[in-house]
């Protein structure tokens, strides 16, 4: 799912966020707002018991020191966003993912 989101960030156009849930869609967005600013973003997953899956978006700025990331000199500075995305939504995410990577290939 990160990768998904990675992806979608980077390579989606507006018309293809508009199938997304809003909240989503106003995520990448921002997400995408970084990319083209040159900075960067991490964005951590992990699923839910009750089979959510719980996606968080940090920004990030270089460090000298040991990184907060899994970035090597980068650390974490701010929650951009918190979501909980439903199977639905999942689904979702990954059928846009899917048909911006055989765009892409």
């Amino acid at each position: 799912m990160e990768e998904a989101f990675d992806v979608l960030a980077k390579y989606a156009r507006k018309e293809e966020l508009e199938e997304l849930p809003d909240d989503v869609a106003t995520v990448i967005k921002q997400m995408q707002g970084i990319v083209h600013t040159g900075g960067r973003y991490e964005v951590v997953t992990e699923e839910g018991e009750d089979g959510t899956m719980e996606v968080v978006v940090y920004t990030l700025r270089r460090s000298r020191r040991l990184g907060t990331s899994k970035y090597p000199g980068w650390e974490r500075t701010k929650k951009l966003a918190e979501l909980k995305l439903d199977e639905k939504a999942q689904e979702r995410v990954q059928e846009l993912y899917e048909q911006i990577s055989q765009r892409l290939a």
